[in-house]
């Protein structure tokens, strides 16, 4: 328990560390695409979930067969709102996933440059490679994705439990910043061609990593705009440095995928 909690503060300090590593190494540039993405995710939901309010408020129509009298116009209107409300929702909660899904090229490449500048250990460019590292970031992404939604569903009916479920956003933070982080850290993971069980061994070995990386992460995002062009920049090389600073010698590569 002790361990987990420091750490999870380490894992908060190197978010320190990756903006001085980023600023030592003038890495500005890589700002800019969490930023064009972001961009490109909110234009596309602004219009999406306007069409499918638009959509679900018309069906009502048809299905209730409202007049045109005051008290159906506030019952109308009231329903437009929520509609608009429950897709915004849907949209915040994947939001973040579908950031590092996009991102997943860009993230793999940050990683290994961060690595590289990090420890002087030359990586020789490949496409093939980094459209694997990429596709295994996505996947990884989307796994996460359905089981931090399979959680929060089974943690919302556990609100519902008498002071038991006072408890339930707290362990919802938990899990969804154990997921972040574990994204964050595993492109280091698959860099050093670690077996998926040895990665997942990892993880559990060192789940303050990924929930101190996690929380960081989550609470970036809270920041509007500001906070959603640097979280996935950050949480990538602050992953990066947990990950080298933890890796004890004889662990950079898994005889059981090892080439």
């Amino acid at each position: 328990m002790m361990t987990s909690l420091r750490e999870i503060g380490r894992a908060i300090g190197d978010y320190r560390t990756a903006f001085r590593f980023i600023h030592s190494h003038r890495l500005y540039l890589w700002l800019w695409w969490p930023v064009a993405v972001n961009l490109l995710l909110v234009v596309m939901a602004l219009a999406l979930g306007e069409v499918m309010a638009t959509q679900f408020q018309e069906r009502i129509d048809q299905w209730l067969g409202w007049d045109d009298g005051w008290w159906n116009q506030v019952l109308r209107w009231t329903l437009g709102v929520l509609s608009r409300m429950l897709i915004f929702f849907v949209y915040a909660l994947v939001y973040k996933q579908l950031v590092l899904i996009i991102l997943a090229p860009v993230l793999a490449y940050l990683s290994e440059q961060t690595e590289a500048l990090k420890t002087g250990r030359h990586f020789d460019f490949s496409w093939r490679q980094l459209f694997q590292d990429a596709l295994r970031g996505a996947g990884i992404a989307l796994r996460n994705l359905f089981f931090e939604l399979l959680i929060t569903l089974l943690l919302f009916f556990f609100a519902f439990v008498p002071l038991v479920g006072l408890l339930a956003p707290l362990l919802l933070l938990i899990v969804q910043a154990y997921f972040f982080g574990f994204s964050m850290i595993d492109y280091s993971c698959e860099r050093s061609r670690w077996s998926v069980r040895k990665r997942l061994s990892f993880m559990r070995s060192h789940r303050g990593l990924a929930i101190g990386n996690g929380l960081m992460f989550y609470g970036l995002f809270l920041i509007p705009y500001l906070g959603w062009a640097i979280a996935p920049v950050l949480g990538i090389v602050a992953g990066t440095l947990s990950f080298l600073d933890t890796k004890k010698p004889g662990l950079s590569a898994d005889p059981v995928s090892q080439k």
